[in-house]
């Protein structure tokens, strides 16, 4: 749960630089890995669920878990096609260079995408209906069909129609190479998850809580993989990253308690009740060299006292 939440705020950051960004979004291929991202993000939220339920004992309401059903279908579904698509975007773009960008043109981009979203989609509404349901196993960690005689054979034929395509996975000649080696490993790992779990998972792997984690864990690859392949494969996201982090305020709050802890830690219990005050960024150097004349003054003074009182 832990690790679904970290990669659902690195991929939250790594959406909005890619978004908000309009040398990058203004590309078809990043259109596409936007879209990606969101539907990764919602089956990363799904996975938090999980470990919530495991967590409590219970899933509650029945229609918590259709709805978590729903949103496991949808979410495969889309990884799948969304895949498909950003083959033949990477292929296409490759082969046909300029000539392919009046195919996938801003608002014809806008149609396939609905469309490659919206149809498996409308797949995935069966599991709102009375005839098919996911239900969570508590004590095993894992997702059950609830109407296994319907949906194994549904989703094999699913997987059939979709992983085939799957195996096939602006700016420079490096930056083009990179992404499309990116989306080859996305695509291999989509295509071997998908045959894992459609088609040895059911009748050859036992249903153990061991193999259950590994399933868990498996998924969460799946989906918290893309922030960081961003992260290794392209620059100028990678920078961008960095910047995006510095700016934070949560960043400037974790720099400034280690600083507050290191002036604790290697400092003398005088210096430590006059370093407790808050830093704001202003220099104790200078502050300290602005003070060094009254406190000089002020030793001199109390030294005299001193010495008077001890005379008389």
């Amino acid at each position: 749960m832990i690790a679904s939440i970290t990669c659902i705020l690195l991929y939250a950051i790594i959406q909005k630089i890619i978004i908000s960004d309009r040398v990058l979004i203004k590309y078809s291929t990043y259109k596409i890995v936007a879209c990606y991202g969101f539907i990764d993000m919602i089956q990363l939220c799904v996975y938090v669920c999980n470990g919530t339920f495991a967590i409590i004992g219970t899933t509650g309401d029945r229609w918590i878990e259709k709805i978590s059903g729903f949103q496991l279908s949808f979410c495969w579904y889309n990884i799948d096609s969304l895949t498909i698509l950003l083959a033949v975007n990477r292929l296409t773009l490759l082969y046909f260079g300029v000539r392919a960008e009046f195919f996938f043109n801003p608002r014809m981009t806008s149609i396939i995408l609905f469309f490659t979203i919206a149809i498996p989609s409308l797949f995935s509404l069966i599991w709102l209906t009375p005839y098919a349901t996911y239900g969570f196993d508590v004590a095993n960690l894992a997702w059950v069909y609830d109407s296994p005689d319907f949906m194994p054979s549904y989703d094999r034929i699913t997987t059939l129609s979709s992983a085939t395509g799957s195996k096939l996975n602006d700016g420079s000649k490096r930056r083009d190479t990179l992404l499309t080696i990116q989306v080859i490993i996305n695509g291999g790992y989509t295509v071997c998850v998908s045959t894992y779990f459609m088609f040895l998972r059911p009748y050859y792997v036992p249903y153990t809580v061991i193999y259950n984690a590994l399933d868990i864990l498996l998924c969460l690859l799946w989906n918290g993989k893309s922030p960081f392949m961003h992260l290794f494969f392209n620059r100028y996201i990678r920078v961008k990253f960095l910047e995006d982090i510095r700016e934070r305020k949560t960043f400037s709050f974790f720099q400034n308690a280690v600083s507050r802890l290191q002036h604790k830690i290697f400092s003398t219990p005088d210096q430590i009740s006059a370093g407790s005050l808050p830093l704001h960024g202003t220099s104790l150097k200078r502050d300290c060299l602005n003070c060094g004349p009254q406190l000089k003054q002020t030793f001199v003074i109390n030294a005299k006292e001193h010495r008077q009182s001890v005379h008389y």
